[in-house]
């Protein structure tokens, strides 16, 4: 049987690498066992183990694969994938995300491909090419071809109950709160010079049926009582995709937070979120130098700021 796992990195720079959940890893892990119900998968979870441990938690496998987002954890999987080739020297490793959309060629060194764009499609290709025995070097799709809302939502059964859902998340509104992570759509409209979170270059959201049955398999599933939004814009500057996702969120009958942006936000859009049951929202000011927000890109002013605080 052709045995496949998707690794999570440590996450070594969180002080609490359990608190957040692997939004990206269980949504590729959903896709490809959607498409290849017969293979051998899993997922190998090192959130919080030292490197010189993780080598014990690693089962042999013909595929890992990594969805690398930060460039923090890219040499931590590449002393992890030197390791791994000593005990196991025919396997692949294929890896994506934005570390490797920046940096390719020198991860080409590290890995036997690298995915560039959205993986959904290129994992797939990757998967049926390594079965017939052969692997490219670079697989690629566009984001505009390759749409977030697309897919299913991301089932959480690849893991252990206590790695989706935990009571430290929304503690300080309530005790034994059961919170987890969510992520309804992929990317953000602004072009923010500092971030490399909007990729791609809009908001590619979950229809609001498909957001509406992940809520309650959640509910249902996982008895969640809160859900932290990790999309870059959890309240979308669209007026009609705002209106809707808030609309389903306050029928599920949910704490929720997020983080959105101050443009785009009306008084009729905050006075909604509270009633879906918003407790919480960041905000990136990331500056009250007028200069500096024109530097950065930020495309907001201070009195929207101010405006966005007061509401």
């Amino acid at each position: 049987m052709f045995r496949v796992s998707i690794v999570i990195p440590s996450w070594h720079y969180y002080y609490d690498p359990t608190l957040l959940q692997p939004v990206h890893e269980l949504h590729y892990a959903t896709v490809i066992t959607s498409r290849f119900p017969e293979i051998d998968f899993d997922i190998i979870d090192l959130r919080g183990i030292s490197s010189e441990q993780q080598i014990c938690h690693i089962n042999e496998r013909d595929l890992y694969l990594y969805w690398i987002v930060r460039t923090g954890d890219s040499s931590r999987i590449a002393l992890l994938i030197k390791n791994i080739r000593k005990y196991y020297p025919e396997a692949k490793h294929v890896a994506g995300g934005t570390h490797i959309d920046i940096f390719g060629e020198e991860c080409l060194q590290d890995y036997d491909a690298i995915v560039k764009g959205p993986g959904e499609e290129s994992f797939i290709k990757v998967i049926k090419d390594v079965r017939s025995g052969k692997i490219e070097r670079i697989y690629s799709s566009d984001y505009k071809d390759v749409h977030y809302g697309s897919y299913p939502f991301m089932k959480r059964d690849f893991l252990p109950r206590p790695a989706i859902v935990n009571t430290k998340k929304f503690k300080q509104h309530g005790e034994n709160i059961k919170g987890t992570d969510v992520l309804f759509s992929r990317g953000c409209n602004f072009k923010c010079n500092f971030c490399v979170n909007n990729i791609p270059n809009n908001q590619q959201m979950k229809p609001p049926e498909i957001v509406r049955e992940e809520l309650q398999y959640l509910k249902t599933e996982y008895d969640i009582g809160a859900v932290n939004l990790k999309d870059e814009v959890a309240i979308p500057v669209n007026d009609e995709l705002a209106f809707n996702l808030l609309g389903v969120l306050k029928d599920a009958d949910m704490m929720w937070r997020g983080q959105t942006t101050v443009r785009g936000v009306s008084e009729e859009k905050i006075k909604m979120a509270r009633e879906s049951g918003c407790v919480e929202l960041a905000v990136g000011v990331e500056s009250v130098s007028e200069k500096v927000l024109s530097i950065i890109n930020k495309g907001i002013n201070i009195e929207q700021v101010k405006s966005f605080i007061r509401l």
